[in-house]
């Protein structure tokens, strides 16, 4: 081996599964930390059953990725991943995703304290989803700590990490994103042809209001509320149609809802098949837990709408209510008449969609692996082990 590959600094991600979304963002990272002397590689493994519904999951190319057996327990909760203890060895740096049920990172936060292993932690700091107050909550906020860096999904969570005693500059706000700009560009490319067979398949007209729903069904998704709405939004405008692209184990809901006039379901969706179906569409519908679908909305330029539920995901801060959508209360009545009064106003709708598309150049695939890359470079100058909470006061 030559000196200059023996000075090489590597880096190992472990994640539970590869989405699809996500390989674009683990490729160019690869790239940029390569040109600053800095391998990177990827373990995942399999995803779990209900995960798998999904449809949305991949294989990364090797040597980037490294798929390894996994064991799970708890019908998903628990996670066991046998990655190679070479691969650990071998890292300089080991990031790991925030979940209390990845037993791998026990051991990891342990090497981290021992000063054996710089660790660092990927995530939302807290689980959205679950009550505050809980065991299981007041447990995942003792670890907080323990990382020699954090990889935050957002400012606010940033802010809920310091506000557990991490300190500020051990902390990355990496704006979790997805590819905005090719998103866009793909959009932009949909030909009046290809948009006009779509119609037709649909049996949709010009000028008929098209609401989208484009991602995973599952329970937090609110799947009833969102399909309930839609039907009281066509009482109000008879031509409405939503479309609902992807999978889960609520699509059955979906299949019967779609026996109606009111909604497609077209099965997950990719590529110029996606773009086609948000340039249809006129308004981004999700009731539920909103997360990186948000970002398809606005690189579609189109106004995202959603409730006031307390089980959101971080990217719920890159909405700004009023301005590039609606935050409206989880009541469905309330919620239709807001997006059908939304489709009425159409210079409102308007000016509302070129909000989107402005928030959508703020949160870029580009923006995201410069910010995480630069977090890497700042945490491997660091000592593995380095004391990461704030001094008290």
């Amino acid at each position: 081996m030559s000196g200059e590959a023996a000075a090489r600094a590597h880096v190992l991600a472990v994640v539970a599964n590869i989405k699809q979304f996500r390989v674009p963002f683990y490729q160019r990272l690869a790239e940029r930390l390569s040109a600053r002397g800095i391998g990177l590689r990827v373990a995942y493994s399999e995803p779990y059953t209900t995960e798998a519904l999904k449809s949305d999951s991949v294989d990364l190319p090797e040597p980037l990725g490294l798929k390894v057996a996994r064991s799970y327990m708890l019908g998903g909760r628990i996670l066991l991943q046998r990655v190679p203890l070479s691969e650990l060895r071998h890292a300089d740096l080991v990031i790991a995703v925030q979940a209390n049920g990845y037993l791998l990172n026990y051991p990891l936060l342990l090497a981290s304290r021992l000063r054996l292993k710089r660790v660092a932690l990927w995530g939302h700091g807290s689980n959205h989803q679950g009550r505050p107050g809980d065991l299981r909550e007041r447990f995942r906020r003792s670890l907080l700590r323990l990382p020699d860096w954090w990889f935050a999904y957002t400012e606010r969570t940033a802010d809920h990490l310091v506000g557990a005693g991490m300190r500020r500059e051990h902390i990355t706000v990496i704006n979790n994103a997805v590819d905005t700009t090719a998103f866009a560009s793909e959009i932009a490319a949909v030909t009046d042809q290809e948009l006009a067979t779509l119609r037709a398949q649909l049996g949709i007209s010009p000028g008929d209001p098209v609401g989208l729903y484009c991602g995973s069904l599952y329970r937090h998704k609110r799947i009833p509320f969102l399909l309930e709405a839609a039907e009281r939004i066509r009482a109000r405008l008879p031509r409405f149609v939503l479309l609902v692209a992807g999978a889960g184990v609520e699509t059955d809901l979906v299949r019967v809802a779609a026996r109606g006039p009111a909604v497609r379901y077209l099965g997950p969706l990719y590529g110029r098949n996606k773009a086609t179906l948000f340039r249809l569409a006129d308004i981004f519908l999700n009731p539920g837990l909103v997360g990186l679908a948000i970002l398809d909305s606005f690189a579609a330029q189109l106004p995202f709408l959603t409730t006031d539920i307390p089980v959101h995901s971080p990217e719920i801060a890159y909405l700004e209510p009023g301005v590039s959508g609606l935050l409206l209360p989880h009541a469905a009545e309330t919620f239709a008449d807001s997006v059908a009064n939304l489709l009425i106003d159409r210079e409102r709708l308007r000016v509302m969609a070129a909000a989107a598309g402005h928030a959508a150049r703020r949160y870029t695939l580009e923006n995201m692996v410069a910010n995480v890359g630069d977090g890497i470079e700042r945490c491997l100058r660091t000592t593995a082990g380095t004391p990461p909470v704030a001094q008290s006061r």
